[in-house]
C-alpha cells in the first residue's frame, strides 16, 4: 500500500494528469491561467474511488462522504501547485517530487493538545515561508527550462 501511495500513484498521476493533460490543453488554446484552476478538478475527481473504499470497509456513507470531501478539496489544491510547478519549471519531476513528498507527509495533525502550539507555529512559518519562495524557487531559469521552444507552450508561460 505504501508503494502505491508513494511512489506509483504520485508518479502515474503526474504523467496522466501533468505531463499529458496540460500540453492538450495548451495546444487547445486554452489559457494557462484556466488550466491551472480547473484541469485539477479532474485530477481531483479522479480520487472518487476512495469513496468505494471506505463503503467496502464497512464505513458509515455519511462519515466516507465527508471524508472524501475533504480529500477532493485537498487534491484540487495540491493540483493547483502540480500545474503551476510543471508549467514554471517546464519539467515533469518538479510535481512527481512534490507529490511524493506530499503523500507521504499527509495533512498536518494539529490534534495534540501538548504539540498544538509548535505544530501552529511551524505550520504557520512553512506556509509563509512557501509562499515567500514560490516564484523564486520556481523561476523557470533554475531548472534550464526550454518552454520557449515549444510550440504549444510558446507564448502560454510567461510569468512576468
Amino acid at each position: 500500500m505504501v508503494w502505491r501511495n508513494c511512489v506509483v500513484a504520485p508518479i502515474t498521476e503526474e504523467l496522466v494528469f501533468r505531463a499529458c493533460m496540460v500540453p492538450l490543453l495548451l495546444c487547445g488554446g486554452f489559457k494557462i491561467y484556466n488550466i491551472i484552476f480547473l484541469s485539477p478538478v479532474f485530477f481531483s475527481l479522479a480520487h472518487l474511488n476512495h469513496l468505494f473504499e471506505l463503503h467496502q470497509q464497512g464505513r458509515n456513507f455519511t462519515r466516507s462522504l465527508l471524508i472524501v470531501g475533504v480529500q477532493l478539496g485537498y487534491t484540487v489544491i495540491f493540483g493547483w501547485y502540480a500545474v503551476f510547478l510543471f508549467t514554471r519549471t517546464g519539467n515533469i519531476v518538479s510535481p512527481i517530487v512534490a507529490h511524493i513528498f506530499c503523500n507521504i507527509m499527509g495533512l498536518p495533525v494539529f490534534s495534540s493538545p501538548q504539540k498544538r502550539g509548535v505544530a501552529s507555529v511551524a505550520f504557520l512559518a512553512g506556509s509563509l515561508s512557501f509562499f515567500w519562495l514560490l516564484f523564486p524557487a520556481t523561476s523557470p531559469k533554475l531548472y534550464n527550462s526550454r518552454i520557449d521552444q515549444c510550440s504549444c507552450w510558446h507564448g502560454y508561460c510567461r510569468w512576468s
